[in-house]
């Protein structure tokens, strides 16, 4: 397969998943979500294996790093400043500070894990075993992230409607003083 064959297949495949993955993410179909993602990341690997020539120049590869150095900051970044902004609200709900604490945990490890991967990379070259180690680390990591969001998600909360404090689910913690508008 030639590369610009490679390019095409993979990028019609890159909005294929896109357009999967946010109807199944609006569906709130979970595992269609993650079929997707599996079935679309053996899919790329493939297509990379059987492209014949197909390799990138040393200066994609330099701004494939930039790309990921700006993304990786951007969004920790991003998570400081949310973690921030929850601290701030703090006494409307008293499950913010947590979510504001893991939200700074996650940037902080996503910049060790950054700095860890990038000095095993340079030391190390290409290996099948490599590789290996870095798609368990990458699922567990997912599984974590997961896990997370299923712990902190809004299902028991209090509601503001009319005026009042409504339940939603069971809240471990009474309702906010403050008037809710």
């Amino acid at each position: 397969m030639t590369q610009r064959k490679h390019q095409n297949l993979s990028r019609a495949l890159r909005v294929l998943v896109a357009i999967g993955c946010a109807t199944a993410l609006f569906l709130k179909n979970d595992p269609v979500f993650i079929a997707i993602v599996a079935v679309a990341g053996l899919l790329l690997l493939l297509l990379r294996r059987r492209a014949d020539g197909v390799s990138a120049d040393e200066r994609d590869r330099e701004t494939a790093g930039q790309a990921a150095r700006i993304a990786m900051l951007s969004i920790a970044y991003a998570a400081l400043a949310g973690a921030c902004a929850l601290f701030l609200f703090r006494d409307t709900n008293p499950a913010y500070p947590i979510i504001a604490a893991t939200l700074g945990y996650m940037a902080a490890a996503m910049l060790i894990v950054y700095s860890l991967s990038f000095r095993w990379l340079n030391h190390f070259q290409f290996t099948k075993l490599r590789w290996l180690y870095l798609t368990l680390a990458s699922i567990l990591v997912l599984v974590i992230a997961v896990a997370a969001l299923r712990l902190y998600s809004g299902e028991d909360d209090w509601m503001s409607q009319n005026g009042k404090w409504v339940m939603h689910g069971h809240p471990d913690f009474p309702a906010p003083q403050q008037p809710c508008k």
